[in-house]
């Protein structure tokens, strides 16, 4: 599947995802998370171990499978690569990566 924007093509490969990030909620210790999917830590319950992120599915790549575009998909912050196209942040992760679908 191909995301257009502003008359560029991005195609995501393999098992990529193009991910269109939703803004997170809250904030915590620094790091912007939603507050009804934050994994706290044991010791130290009021910080925030891992941040999970959401996002639109914009883009698959051709052996993606189980997701759609248009999917809302939860993923670790820590997986993926950050990028900038036309003013706009996006992400690419793996289809690996994606904890659940939503809805």
């Amino acid at each position: 599947a191909l995301f257009i924007c502003e008359a560029a093509l991005i195609r995501p490969l393999a098992n990529r995802l193009l991910i269109d990030p939703i803004e997170p909620e809250t904030e915590r210790n620094g790091l912007w998370v939603p507050p009804e999917t934050t994994t706290f830590r044991y010791d130290k319950p009021n910080e925030a171990a891992v941040a999970i992120t959401r996002g639109v599915v914009k883009a698959k790549g051709p052996e993606a499978r189980d997701v759609e575009v248009g999917d809302v998909v939860q993923f670790s912050d820590s997986c993926g690569r950050p990028i900038e196209h036309d003013g706009h942040r996006f992400l690419f992760i793996r289809t690996d990566d994606v904890a659940l679908i939503e809805g």
